[in-house]
This record gives structure tokens, C-alpha cells and sequence, in this order.
């Protein structure tokens, strides 16, 4: 549509860094209207919020911007309004394959339609490899099919010493293609032959 949708009133795009313990983002609120959200911030610019639990739903619902209760928490988020979702280091540190799947299926809801949405991704080398150093599983591939069909595409992949970068943008309207409960599993090296019966 023609609405500014996903522009803050200084017409910065909305990033959404999820798992920011340090708000590093913060350095950049020039160009980004910078939303930091951790299970248990270490700074008081970072909002107290389990992105697994907060609601997400149409702009203008909410009573107020940052629908904040006494402990400074944040309760929603604005479904196709963010021009960025950033989960570094956060992915591998989530419990369970289907909690991993349905931590990026928000995502989508959150972040704007049509590729101008970016979901950054970064996660360590022990996400596809493990205990094995020298014996990497289809870790990466997977993930990138479970992404993808929750209504992404991937534009980046880079190798780094100690992690790996994954880029992708949004793809079509609305939330994405998968409801609440339908994420697929993502799983790591680390969750043992097991996972699928783990709930």
C-alpha cells in the first residue's frame, strides 16, 4: 500500500533486535528507530519481552506505542511494520526445533511485506556442526527450506570465523504463510537424534 507503515514518525525504518543483550544496535538509531527485546535485559534501553509470547497485531490496536506494563515490559508488537528483524546469537539458544521455527515465524508477521522486510540472522558454527568440528550436518539447508517456506527468500549467506550470517527478505503479503502452530522445526547439531519427539 502507500502507507508509511513501517516508518517510525522521523521516517526510520523500525529494527527490531530480538535477543539484544547489549542493545548494540542502539549506535544506529540515526538511521533506525531501534526496538531491543531480551528475555532478561542487561541494559535499561533493552525492553523486557519473550518474542515467543508477545502479541503481534495490526498497528493502531495497541493502547500505545510501546504497550508497556509496570515492569517495563513489552507486550506487542505491530504485525508487517518493521523494516528489520535481527536475531544474533539467539536462534541456537532457544530450547526446542519447533520453538526455533515459530521464533522466525513471528518474525514474518512482524516485519513489512513484499522484500522490504529483512530478517538477519546469526548463528555460531556449533548450530550445524556440534560436537563434530569436522563433520557438518544439513544444519544450514534445512533451515533455509524452513525459512523460506514461512514466506522468506535468502539474499546472503557468509561464513564467518566463529558464525554464520544468513540474510533474507520477505516475500508476498500478510503474515507469511504458515498460522500460529504451523512453523516448521529448525533444528541444530546439538539437539541429538531424538528432537522430534521432544516437544
Amino acid at each position: 500500500g502507500d502507507s508509511p507503515g513501517g516508518d517510525s514518525p522521523g521516517g526510520k525504518p523500525t529494527l527490531v533486535d530480538v535477543g539484544s543483550c547489549w542493545d548494540y544496535f542502539r549506535r544506529h538509531e540515526d538511521v533506525f528507530d531501534v526496538v531491543a527485546l531480551d528475555l532478561e535485559p542487561r541494559r535499561p534501553t533493552v525492553l523486557r519481552c519473550d518474542f515467543l509470547n508477545v502479541r503481534i497485531g495490526d498497528p493502531g490496536l495497541e493502547d500505545a506505542d510501546v504497550d508497556a506494563d509496570v515492569d517495563g515490559a513489552l507486550r506487542f508488537l505491530p504485525r508487517n511494520a518493521a523494516g528489520a528483524v535481527v536475531m544474533s546469537l539467539v536462534l541456537s539458544y532457544v530450547p526446542t526445533p519447533r520453538q526455533r521455527g515459530e521464533m522466525v515465524r513471528r518474525a514474518r508477521e512482524v516485519l513489512m511485506d513484499d522484500g522490504r522486510g529483512v530478517l538477519l540472522i546469526v548463528t555460531p558454527h556449533s548450530t550445524d556442526k556440534g560436537h563434530c568440528a569436522h563433520k557438518a550436518l544439513p544444519v544450514l539447508k534445512e533451515w533455509r527450506a524452513s525459512i523460506e517456506s514461512m514466506g522468506f527468500e535468502r539474499v546472503r549467506y557468509e561464513r564467518m570465523r566463529s558464525v554464520h550470517c544468513l540474510a533474507f527478505r520477505t516475500v508476498g503479503e500478510g503474515p507469511g504463510t504458515k498460522k500460529a502452530g504451523e512453523a516448521p522445526p529448525m533444528r541444530i547439531a546439538f539437539d541429538g537424534p531424538d528432537w522430534e519427539t521432544k516437544s
